[in-house]
């Protein structure tokens, strides 16, 4: 299965060896890449969750690589040994640019994203699409930024927007394809797998040549989960969602939005429930991604963490630059992947931005991946806003010499029994023209 993407070498993995961001408390820190499972354990191999860091919460909670890690402490989740990731799939730059004649009348730009109709190459990046939802939300409802302030008892349905049964002759089409649920809207195209690896498996504005996703692994996953301190070899005690089976989704529709909503019950415990909700927007190429953990059980979840797409799994052999909320990065090369090779690293830390969380106080983070084609410049871009409730967060890129990884470690703080919390982050796609 994909293997995905931490900043952090993960153990026995093709990627560097390196450390594990698995929190440091009694118990040992996890090996590399898998928070819980020592070596040789049968637990999924691919990329730490999270090198261990100097994070302003308990390190025995944040993983993830520190700031001005190199190569292999920059962490990342990454395929399992053997995956050719990115490898496989799309044609690099180098194989010849698939510029686009006849565009679309786009006004010359940088590499930001334009607005666009539909049949349009997609709308301004910074288009404040009609909100599914807003940053972050509790218990699924829209409304609230970043993990919820004040534990509440999650309702039946809370996750779930309030949507028409159904829909007369829709502006898009939603189908069911082997393991996926695939949606076309005027703007974009998108595919959702609900099997191994779970996540957003392709990704296209109209008339986009290239994907946004990797050939192998995917957006917006839900690599790592666990709570208090994962200890090695204790597979009961940490779990990578990304190679889960969530099985067929709740499918909503409404004219101008499509809501699938995922769901696995007893995750680590009995009564422990996970949930991912995508709320994808009909009207522009933009679209929600709330992940929520429900604790029904008859006991505190420890510091919840988790570590998420942000953006997750970019196409490796095209994006040639990548951005957080306060810094850019460019490759002197065609893309990342051919970085990696010419520079022959096997696992390094590109970007990373780490926030001090103060309660009441809001921060943004960003994560953003851009892919050059030939006059076009396609721009996807994720962003979380953080009130300040968390223990500890962070956003970070690291390049490896099979994919790229983009993720969001969060660490919460204690989770009450009979109560849920929700973070969304929220997704733009755009294009610009350079002339």
């Amino acid at each position: 299965a994909s293997e995905s993407g931490d900043p952090g070498p993960e153990a026995g993995d093709s990627a560097s060896e390196s450390e594990d961001p698995a929190p440091e408390s009694e118990d040992p820190a996890p090996e590399s890449e898998d928070p819980a499972p020592e070596s040789g354990d049968p637990a999924p191999e691919s990329e730490d969750s999270g090198p261990e860091s100097g994070d302003s919460a308990s390190e025995s909670r944040d993983p993830g690589p520190e700031a001005g890690d190199s190569a292999s402490e920059s962490g990342d989740p990454g395929p399992e040994a053997g995956d050719s990731a990115s490898e496989s799939g799309d044609p690099g730059p180098e194989a010849g640019d698939l510029a686009a004649s006849g565009d679309p009348g786009l006004e010359s730009g940088g590499p930001g994203p334009e607005s666009g109709g539909p049949g349009d190459l997609g709308p301004e990046a910074v288009d404040s699409a009609p909100q599914p939802g807003d940053s972050a939300s509790e218990s699924g409802g829209p409304g609230d930024s970043g993990p919820e302030t004040v534990d509440s008892e999650p309702e039946t349905g809370d996750q779930a927007p309030d949507l028409e049964e159904e829909v007369v002759n829709p502006p898009y089409t939603v189908r069911l394809t082997g393991e996926a649920v695939r949606v076309t809207f005027p703007d974009y195209t998108i595919e959702v797998s609900h099997g191994s690896p779970f996540g957003i498996t392709s990704l296209q504005l109209t008339r986009q040549f290239v994907n946004f996703a990797d050939a192998q692994l995917p957006l917006a996953d839900w690599e790592w989960f666990w709570f208090g301190v994962p200890g090695r070899g204790r597979p009961d005690r940490s779990i990578k969602l990304l190679q889960a089976e969530w099985g067929l989704p709740l499918i909503e529709q409404r004219e101008d939005l499509v809501s699938l909503t995922y769901r696995r019950s007893d995750v680590l415990l009995e009564g422990v429930a996970v949930e991912v909700v995508f709320l994808l927007s009909a009207l522009r190429s933009q679209f929600d991604v709330t992940y929520t953990i429900d604790n029904q059980s008859d006991r505190i979840l420890p510091a919840p963490y988790v570590m998420v797409g942000f953006p997750g799994f970019a196409n490796h052999r095209w994006v040639s630059a990548v951005a957080s909320a306060h810094e850019e990065r460019q490759t002197a090369y065609s893309s990342f992947w051919v970085e990696a090779r010419e520079l022959s690293l096997q696992d390094y830390l590109l970007l990373r931005h780490d926030v001090a969380p103060e309660p009441g106080r809001e921060q943004e983070l960003k994560g953003e991946v851009v892919i050059s084609q030939g006059s076009r410049v396609f721009t996807l871009s994720s962003s979380f806003l953080s009130q300040g409730e968390e223990l500890a967060v962070y956003s970070a890129h690291t390049n490896k010499d099979h994919y790229l990884t983009s993720h969001l470690y969060l660490t919460n703080r204690d989770l009450p029994s009979g109560s849920s919390r929700s973070m969304t982050i929220h997704y733009v796609a755009g294009v610009a023209v350079i002339d």
